[in-house]
């Protein structure tokens, strides 16, 4: 099978290089063209109302304000020559704003991990990697984050984070029993005493502590409460939520008609973000290390559901969707105009209106799977976005598709959009549907709700909430400014 998704993977790549190799068919925007940068406030700020849609959408906000401190460093230093602007962009730049965009990318795996606690009915905390609290939300977290990323910089060391249930009686709902076997009566005190032990007798560093596998012990004695599916949903959450990120990076890029390539500095990252994770598997000094490791935990909880999937496995996986993938290959000329000219803007990977394909990899409690996302654009206003996927390793070969359409309106820069996602071997569906104006050049607003039924692979990785129902309601809405 592995040799398999290779040849696949191979084969997307050489189809995407003889596409891209006629430049004639990629047209350049001027170097005048004028990027939109939000100031938003969406309804994710709020507490019980997080969505990874929302999520999403505001770390984007945030990685499109590095493209406003890129433009403005520029303007500045003025790195007129080839070697000027190499060394800007690959040095100067990533040297002043990696830190932040570090802080983007915990953010995103840690709330990732969280969104899917407070699915099932729990309030996530927080904690350090010595099992002190960190944060007690989003925001205290995200903060810590942004802290602790430049802090680094100094100290070398970025703190590591894990996210346990508070205690709460009510945690458990009937439409639960897939993934919750009973309510978490989690004791963070002898984590908190074993690590200090650890810290104080052995001279471990902090970032070192999850690794033991005393800590392993206790680690997994506080997960019992979860089911073998539970193990996995919760495990592969923060990896799941990267891949969603890029996701939404590269349907932004396809939409909007393009962006400014600081905005992509995240996309590689997250779509890597499991063969990262590797290379400190590979090194590590023993047994207990690999097994302990954010990888070692989901490969585990697989095989609790007989699902063989090691972290090399995942880690080639995450390669081959890295690899596979148009964005990246369209990354490559990007990266080339502007040490050539000075262009920072990123055209999304298109030919004759067809979307070129975008791969992506998630880890379900139902088995791995591969999406692919492509798509048709009629004119400048019509969208016609499609996702592909397919469980490819497991007791069964799921198979989900989503189909969808956007429509852009030059009254008020208006656009619609609407999606509906299928997964007929489980009998479920899901979908949204947004609008979204923008009155004046400074001001903007979208509104709009998705529904999310917990049997589909869409819905088992964003829906809100299974407090209730096995299916969730969720409300989108964001306003802002554009500078």
């Amino acid at each position: 099978m592995l040799k398999r998704l290779i040849i696949t993977g191979l084969t997307t790549i050489i189809f995407n290089s003889v596409v891209f190799s006629n430049a004639s068919d990629i047209d350049k925007q001027p170097l005048r063209y004028k990027f939109n940068r939000p100031l938003l406030i969406n309804l994710g700020a709020a507490p019980y109302t997080r969505t990874n849609d929302a999520t999403n959408q505001f770390h984007h906000a945030l990685e499109k304000s590095t493209g406003w401190v890129f433009d403005k460093g520029h303007a500045w230093l003025q790195p007129n020559r080839v070697w000027t602007r190499v060394a800007y962009k690959y040095f100067l730049f990533p040297a002043a704003l990696s830190p932040f965009n570090r802080a983007v990318r915990m953010t995103t795996d840690f709330q990732g991990r969280a969104s899917r606690l407070a699915a099932l009915g729990g309030s996530p905390l927080f904690v350090k990697s010595n099992y002190e609290d960190y944060a007690t939300n989003y925001w205290s977290m995200l903060g810590r984050n942004v802290f602790s990323s430049y802090k680094a910089v100094f100290t070398g060391s970025v703190d590591s984070v894990d996210i346990f249930p508070k205690t709460d009686p009510n945690f458990t709902s009937k439409h639960t029993s897939k993934f919750l076997q009973k309510s978490p009566q989690v004791n963070l005190s002898k984590l908190q005493a074993t690590a200090k032990d650890l810290r104080e007798n052995d001279s471990i560093d902090a970032n070192k502590v999850p690794l033991d596998k005393n800590i392993l012990d206790l680690r997994n004695e506080a997960e019992s409460y979860l089911t073998n599916k539970g193990k996995v949903l919760l495990r592969s959450a923060g990896y799941n939520a990267s891949m969603l990120h890029t996701r939404y990076i590269e349907d932004t890029l396809w939409y909007e008609d393009g962006g400014h390539l600081a905005q992509l500095s995240n996309h590689s990252i997250h779509k890597l973000t499991h063969a990262i994770d590797a290379i400190g598997v590979f090194f590590s000094r023993n047994d207990s290390g690999k097994s302990n490791s954010d990888l070692g935990r989901v490969s585990a909880a697989y095989k609790t559901l007989d699902i063989d999937l090691s972290w090399k496995e995942m880690a080639a996986h995450s390669l081959i969707t890295f690899l596979g993938s148009a964005e990246f290959w369209s990354r490559l000329f990007e990266e080339g105009d502007y040490i050539s000219s000075g262009d920072t803007y990123v055209k999304p990977p298109e030919y004759k209106g067809f979307r070129l394909p975008n791969l992506a990899f998630f880890l379900n409690s139902a088995g791995p799977s591969y999406q692919i996302n492509t798509g048709y654009r009629s004119g400048k206003d019509w969208f016609f976005p499609l996702a592909l996927e397919l469980v490819f390793k497991g007791p069964q070969k799921l198979f989900e598709a989503t189909i969808g359409v956007r429509k852009k309106f030059t009254w008020m820069n208006t656009f619609v959009h609407a999606e509906i996602v299928g997964n007929p071997q489980m009998k479920a569906a899901g979908g949204k549907v947004a609008i979204g104006m923008q009155p004046s050049n400074r001001f903007f607003f979208d509104v709009g709700a998705r529904i999310d039924h917990i049997d589909t692979l869409d819905g088992e990785r964003n829906i809100r909430s299974l407090e209730n129902d096995a299916w969730s309601i969720s409300i989108l809405g964001s306003i802002g400014l554009l500078y």
